[in-house]
């Protein structure tokens, strides 16, 4: 929002804004619209109220909600794709 209010400000003092395509692909917390069609294997990283890392070892995700709460929330059965790709354990809340 920062980046949204103070833009010409920050530019005019030398900030420089990454295009939209490397955005998309820095990180995300819920996907929307924008994301439809979008390769979320791509993505550097993620972050989420209902998303919490809580092992390294075994990289675990802990989702603070049910799993079919997440099924129905737009791609983000996607993101889970892709960290159970990345080596991820994911656990849900139960039903």
């Amino acid at each position: 929002m920062l980046r949204a209010i103070l833009r010409p400000e920050l530019e005019a003092a030398g900030v420089r804004f990454a295009p939209v395509d490397v955005c998309l692909r820095f990180g995300i917390e819920h996907a929307r619209y924008i994301h439809k069609g979008f390769d979320m294997k791509s993505l550097f990283g993620h972050h989420c109220r209902w998303r919490r890392l809580i092992g390294i070892d075994l990289p675990t995700v802990h989702y603070r909600t049910t799993q079919s709460e997440v099924k129905r929330a737009f791609r983000e059965m996607d993101i889970v794709e892709m960290l159970e790709q990345r080596g991820y354990k994911i656990h849900f809340n139960p039903e």
